[in-house]
């Protein structure tokens, strides 16, 4: 039994933390309009130092409703948001030029298409065209705990940019548009 009270500790002292950033992540949110819920997931892949790494372990997932999804991880956090070839086409990336951010796709969402720290946001077009992927993620990485107004201001750009959560609107019962919840 000691050795299961030492793991319950290791466990807490990780989800501890963890919990914490994704209420004070979430409760913002809310308080400023956001419809935004919340659970734990697994299977995440996370980049190491250029090494794809697989998650098996539950992290927090809040979900903005209909614009993107936060994931808080150990030491840091991804917010991500899906936009169809044609979006991602017209939007205004260079709105995200404070933080960095990748773009790959959803079909094969191992491979980084885009990475903001290695090219300008003008190669994005040739990026898609060359890809084949019909729908893309733009994923915002903080290799470090951000600052909730970060998470905000970014919640507010993907928003802005109509970037979407689920399936392809190509469904039109499933078809979602930007959310109008949330302030900037």
């Amino acid at each position: 039994m000691a050795s299961i009270k030492k793991t319950i500790d290791v466990l807490n002292g990780i989800y501890g933390p963890l919990q914490e950033r994704a209420v004070r992540i979430a409760s913002t949110l809310g308080r400023l309009g956001a419809d935004v819920d919340w659970g734990y997931f697994g299977g995440h892949t996370v980049d190491l130092d250029g090494e794809q790494v697989f998650e098996a372990f539950p992290i927090p997932v809040l979900t903005v409703k209909d614009v993107c999804d936060i994931g808080v991880d150990i030491g840091g956090c991804f917010i991500e948001g899906k936009l169809h070839a044609d979006e991602l086409a017209r939007a205004d990336l260079s709105r995200l030029r404070d933080y960095r951010f990748y773009i790959y796709g959803a079909e094969d969402y191992l491979l980084t298409l885009f990475d903001s720290a290695d090219a300008p946001v003008s190669e994005i077009p040739s990026i898609i065209a060359a890809s084949g992927e019909k729908e893309f993620f733009v994923c915002i990485s903080f290799d470090d705990i951000p600052r909730v107004n970060d998470v905000v201001e970014v919640c507010a750009i993907l928003r802005e940019l109509g970037t979407h959560i689920l399936l392809a609107p190509d469904d039109e019962s499933l078809e979602c548009e930007a959310s109008e919840g949330g302030e900037e």
